[in-house]
């Protein structure tokens, strides 16, 4: 049997500041947390992020992961979570950043930081 909310929600813990539910319970080697589910007469560890999204927003589409959109794994928070592609979920893992530590895109083999460009043209020129 699937478990009810009011038997996971003792293992949540809410961040005032960031407003992620964290899971205080058992966590796997990646620091995401596990729940113990019943399904079919089959004892299965499941992804508690996955358990609570299915209990406050239905069913994962078929293909679709959930990702982290807070980056934080112990979150369970269902509005945290979006589901993507397992290539889309791995292309928002990548952040690449530039040498002043703003974020950049990517335009074929060449880097681009679109905040150094910008801050780049406002630049005053100066003669000498």
């Amino acid at each position: 049997m699937f478990p009810k909310m009011e038997n996971v929600i003792k293992h949540i813990k809410i961040n005032d500041n960031s407003k992620c539910w964290e899971w205080i319970a058992y966590l796997d080697k990646d620091g995401y947390g596990k729940i113990t589910v019943k399904v079919n007469n089959k004892i299965k560890g499941w992804l508690a992020h996955r358990v609570i999204y299915i209990l406050l927003k239905g069913e994962i589409p078929i293909g679709l992961q959930l990702d982290h959109l807070c980056k934080n794994k112990k979150c369970v928070n269902p509005d945290h979570l979006e589901p993507v592609t397992q290539l889309e979920n791995i292309k928002r893992r990548l952040v690449y950043t530039c040498k002043n530590g703003h974020q950049y895109g990517h335009t074929g083999f060449r880097k681009n930081c679109i905040e150094c460009q910008e801050i780049s043209r406002r630049r005053p020129i100066t003669l000498v």
